[in-house]
């Protein structure tokens, strides 16, 4: 699991904890019942009263709230390049290992020594971002979310008998990640 995904199930864990912390205390059950004293997971401890370590029984650990724990995400959003930054990356890096000009992966041109690096290049576009067949079309030169589509179907057929595909695209992945600076 990533850290992101910690971080989101972090929140979420936060939320339901928070909940049963104020269902304590309607209860009169006070400060640092059962149900609130280590309401959350990681290492986070609350206490009802004032957030003070030094009634924990424990070692002092890390106090996040939820709301500290939203502001990491909404910073970690902005710092990801974006979807649409990460398709040019796709674009380009499919465009430097297939050796082919960059209008061929927008233009309707249909050589077969286009077709494939633009299929490829459609594939790992859907694929690796958050993209929609629709905004992918888009990218590709205006074109039709089911061309997407159909793109997608015959790579990914292709990846179950071609080995050198595969290479390929791992190739091209690791390219779009440098190209784009994240790591492999």
């Amino acid at each position: 699991m990533s850290w992101r995904e910690n971080l989101t199930a972090f929140v979420t864990s936060a939320q339901a904890s928070e909940t049963a912390f104020q269902a304590a205390q309607a209860r009169g059950l006070g400060a640092c019942s059962d149900a609130t004293e280590h309401a959350f997971s990681w290492g986070v401890c609350r206490h009802c009263n004032g957030l003070d370590p030094s009634n924990s029984p424990g070692p002092p650990t890390l106090e996040l709230s939820v709301n500290d724990a939203r502001a990491i995400l909404a910073v970690t959003k902005r710092l990801e390049p974006s979807p649409h930054a990460r398709a040019a990356a796709i674009m380009k890096a499919a465009v430097t290992f297939y050796d082919v000009p960059k209008a061929s992966l927008t233009a309707t041109w249909r050589e077969k020594k286009f077709i494939r690096p633009r299929h490829v290049a459609m594939y790992l576009t859907y694929t690796d971002t958050s993209l929609s067949y629709p905004e992918v079309g888009k990218l590709f030169g205006g074109r039709d979310h089911t061309t997407i589509l159909h793109a997608c179907k015959k790579v990914k057929t292709d990846l179950s008998t071609d080995v050198e595909l595969c290479e390929q695209i791992e190739t091209i992945r690791g390219l779009a990640a440098a190209l784009e600076g994240a790591p492999k």
